[in-house]
């Protein structure tokens, strides 16, 4: 089941009904979001829930038996036996074959012939989200950070909690299991606001990346058919789709666990005004960049470490959040280009920093940085936004040979007088959907994005009379459930399968 199907749109006022209503305390809505969870992820394959019921099992005991025992070495056994039995079915599941291919093809440069048998493997929904936060639970256990949760049944609603249990945010268990061990209420307030993150994560979806994707499948699918201007165009576009696409589903996902009284954590911040690597990280996918840091980043040194040493830890972490999208060399591509960019722009800064403590500037260097100061903005936003471009060419493309060819034909062939003329008319002809011109909702939604950025004030200080709201909100959710019942065309959500 995902957010955009008809079943969900059955399935969400049902367990929101039976959640509330039936006024039973906090342990039995438990029972219910966890019953309800496993419903969610069943519908899609009713024989993986043993993969979610076995790393639930596996870290609820490993953590008692962490916190209970005294001797450090087998403290660190306890830690280590789950965090391997966890990583070990990911790897199997998502990076088996991928594994086996590489093998394979260095073993053929060296003309050795390995028979390797590959394995149809189902990649399980979700599996990277719940395997990371079962991970990063029983870590915090060990590392004294938190108690374990002594209850089966709140670790396991933790654990497969269905708003973020396929496509995140990944949610730190300091934050989300106290809201589960105790009583919720029901706030008009917070249900308003759930109710506005749902439309408007729904908006990005159906109104924005699905009108997209049509184009940028075709483009990608078949590159050598369409010119270098096309291909930008197409480039540019999943930038776009990939952030709403995202983005949408995870405002979809907050706003839903606040219709049952949970807050998650905030996953996206705007990325696309970020103006530098740095920044566009702590507004990109949050809870993936964040557990990287903590969880692998400062083990290995972080910045503790010698220059190289750091540039070694950080490419790595990159490298690593590469290839957990996904068992594709150009996943990896991505991350290095990431890398690369973060270190230039840190580098830079810090020779900037040693720069302006080394010489006093006088009045006439003050004014003038003054000046430069918003051009050198302007110029690393630019920077920025085409090292995302170029990583996201890679990300989407098949294999490497193509976002090769894809980034050469793009920067060596387009005529960019041409760009917003012959391509954009080109596209613009292509897959209407609901005869709305995708460019112009592209447009729409970035001054919407601009305004709520730069003047959230305005936003949070509005407020309508509840019964304009509520019929509001009325309208808005027949409008969602007449679009897709109708058209049954939705796009699935792209991080469904990370």
């Amino acid at each position: 089941m995902n957010f955009t199907s008809e079943a969900f749109f059955y399935f969400l006022p049902i367990v929101f009904i039976v959640y509330w209503f039936l006024h039973i305390n906090y342990k039995w809505q438990n029972i219910i979001l966890l019953v309800s969870s496993y419903v969610f992820y069943g519908w899609w394959d009713y024989r993986f829930l043993f993969l979610i019921f076995i790393l639930t099992a596996i870290n609820y005991i490993a953590a008692i038996r962490i916190h209970e025992c005294q001797s450090a070495s087998t403290r660190k056994t306890y830690m280590i036996t789950p965090v391997v039995a966890s990583l070990s079915i990911l790897i199997f599941f998502k990076y088996f074959n991928f594994f086996i291919e590489s093998f394979q093809e260095l073993s053929n440069i060296f003309g050795i012939k390995l028979g390797f048998i590959e394995l149809h493997i189902i990649l399980p929904v979700g599996i990277s989200f719940y395997t990371f936060q079962s991970l990063s639970y029983t870590i915090d256990v060990y590392r004294k950070q938190m108690n374990p949760e002594r209850s089966f049944l709140t670790f396991a609603t933790y654990i497969s909690f269905f708003p973020q249990l396929v496509a995140g945010p990944i949610e730190r268990a300091s934050i989300l299991l106290p809201q589960i061990s105790r009583p919720r209420i029901f706030d008009t307030e917070s249900m308003r606001y759930g109710l506005r993150m749902i439309f408007w994560g729904f908006f990005k979806k159906l109104m924005i990346s699905d009108k997209l994707a049509p184009y940028v499948d075709n483009v990608y699918g078949n590159p050598g058919y369409y010119s270098a201007e096309s291909m930008a165009i197409a480039a540019l576009f999943f930038m776009v789709q990939i952030y709403c696409d995202f983005s949408g589903y995870s405002d979809i996902a907050c706003g839903t666990s606040r219709l049952f009284g949970v807050n998650l954590s905030i996953n996206f911040n705007f990325p696309y005004f970020a103006i530098s690597s740095k920044e566009f990280w702590h507004r990109w996918h949050i809870s993936l960049s964040t557990w990287f840091r903590d969880y692998v980043y400062i083990p290995i040194g972080g910045n503790h470490v010698s220059p190289l040493r750091q540039a070694r830890n950080i490419l790595a972490v990159f490298m690593l959040s590469g290839l957990w999208h996904g068992a594709n060399y150009t996943f990896i591509i991505w991350g290095v280009i990431h890398g690369v960019y973060y270190l230039i722009h840190y580098w830079i800064e810090i020779m900037i920093r040693h720069y302006r403590l080394m010489k006093n500037f006088n009045l006439e260097e003050r004014i003038i940085g003054k000046i430069l100061l918003p051009i050198s903005k302007i110029f690393q936003y630019i920077i920025t936004l085409t090292v995302v471009y170029c990583g996201f060419i890679f990300f989407r493309s098949e294999n490497v040979l193509q976002g090769v060819d894809i980034t050469r034909s793009i920067f060596a062939k387009t005529n960019f007088f041409v760009l917003f003329d012959e391509a954009l008319q080109q596209q613009l002809s292509f897959g209407q959907i609901y005869h709305v011109n995708a460019f112009i909702w592209l447009c729409v939604f970035f001054a919407i994005e601009a305004v709520i950025c730069f003047y959230s004030e305005l936003f949070s200080n509005m407020k309508l009379p509840a019964p304009v709201s509520w019929s509001l909100y009325m309208f808005v959710s027949f409008v969602l459930i007449v679009t897709i019942f109708e058209t049954n065309n939705s796009q699935a959500f792209l991080y469904f399968q990370f």
